[in-house]
């Protein structure tokens, strides 16, 4: 039994698996949506299962010595121009600064470029600055868990930022020996889309437009904390605003996230960030729709990074006051999940976006409509 059998949808694509074959039996490739999965040469595989042994993508993934119940905060920049660049409460961004100043090289996700994301190892303050910002794509492992031990063996600190699935994997790779130098922080992740849909996503615009995008921004705090509108900038200057692949991405991602057994409170990271979804409902501070994150402190380890930001405020917070669907239970796939793949492997980007997103006149249609709803309500109100 090897991986190579499991179904698409009991693997995330963390990448373990290929580090720990003893006969690098295993590679990591791309499907037609760009999603990662092992593909294992029968002529080299000696049949050792480690691949399925090392594999943390089920209910009894190892916790490695964390706490039983986390500690729970908002929390967010005390710097309002820091806070602004960032796209929840900043928290992310203060333990980057904050262990950099302590010689700890940090891999997270960046845009490599404008259609593509992978995690990336950086060491200092201003290339630090590409690990900013929500990228709603899986990113890209390739040979990040060996770049990570490597670092570990010749006695770097290390941080890595990325979605729970990734965490656990890397986690399960690492040596006990090397293990109290790795520090990890995991995201609240609401699934990861398609990289390919990414790629042509960004096609499709410098066609439209006829010049290079040059950056992508997910969410831009310009329309506030809440906001879904995506900012594209291009080579000449120009910013154009979009909503298209926010609106498709239930339909985009990996299969394997409406399955994913990290979506609770047990979590795997030192410490986990997300969104403080619902912050508004519960404190009077902070309502200014400039964000707010939630910080989860799960290990000693954690604990003691966290304690040691001085650039932050936070409030104390509880599970209830916390709740979000991604911490009870996997998205669920939208009902026209398989279709929309299916149409998207045979015809591509244009055609599949006119009939599922808003490039379809029927969706302009429908928004417009809802648009004089809420307009006849505001009048009778």
């Amino acid at each position: 039994m090897h991986v190579g059998k499991k179904e698409k949808q009991a693997c995330c694509g963390c990448t373990a698996c290929e580090v720990v074959c003893p006969v690098q039996a295993i590679k990591m490739q791309p499907d037609k949506l760009g999603f990662y999965y092992p593909h294992v040469d029968e002529n080299l595989c000696v049949d050792c299962e480690r691949c399925i042994n090392y594999c943390q993508f089920h209910t009894q993934y190892d916790r490695f010595q964390n706490y039983d119940e986390p500690s729970i905060y908002g929390c967010r920049l005390k710097d309002e121009a820091e806070l602004l660049r960032s796209q929840s409460g900043g928290i992310s961004h203060a333990i980057v600064e904050n262990l950099i100043k302590q010689d700890y090289v940090i891999y997270g996700a960046a845009f490599v470029s404008p259609d593509r994301v992978a995690h990336i190892r950086v060491n200092d303050s201003v290339s630090a600055q590409a690990l900013r910002g929500s990228k709603y794509v899986q990113s890209d492992l390739n040979g990040v868990f060996k770049a990570v031990a490597n670092d570990l063996e010749h006695g770097s600190k290390v941080l890595f930022i990325g979605t729970s699935c990734q965490v656990a994997g890397l986690k399960s790779t690492i040596s006990s020996e090397y293990s109290k130098l790795l520090v990890t922080v995991d995201l609240i992740c609401h699934g990861v889309p398609s990289p390919k849909i990414w790629k042509d996503h960004i096609l499709f615009y410098e066609k439209k437009f006829k010049h290079r995008v040059v950056t992508a921004n997910f969410r831009d705090k310009k329309y506030g904390w809440h906001s879904r509108r995506q900012i594209l900038t291009f080579d000449n200057g120009k910013k154009f605003s979009v909503r298209t692949f926010n609106i498709i991405t239930d339909l985009a991602v990996r299969s394997s996230c409406a399955h994913c057994p990290f979506t609770n409170f047990n979590r795997v990271g030192d410490i986990t960030i997300g969104d403080f979804w619902g912050w508004e409902k519960h404190y009077s501070l902070w309502n200014d729709n400039k964000g707010v994150s939630l910080v989860m402190v799960n290990s000693d380890k954690g604990s003691f990074i966290f304690n040691q930001l001085k650039n932050v405020e936070t409030v104390k917070a509880t599970k209830q006051l916390c709740y979000q669907p991604q911490l009870s239970y996997p998205i669920k796939l939208n009902s026209d999940y398989s279709q929309f793949q299916l149409d998207y492997i045979k015809n591509g980007y244009t055609y599949t976006m006119k009939k599922y997103s808003d490039l379809s006149l029927l969706y302009k249609i429908k928004q417009e409509c809802y648009k004089f709803k809420a307009f006849l309500l505001k009048l009778k109100g």
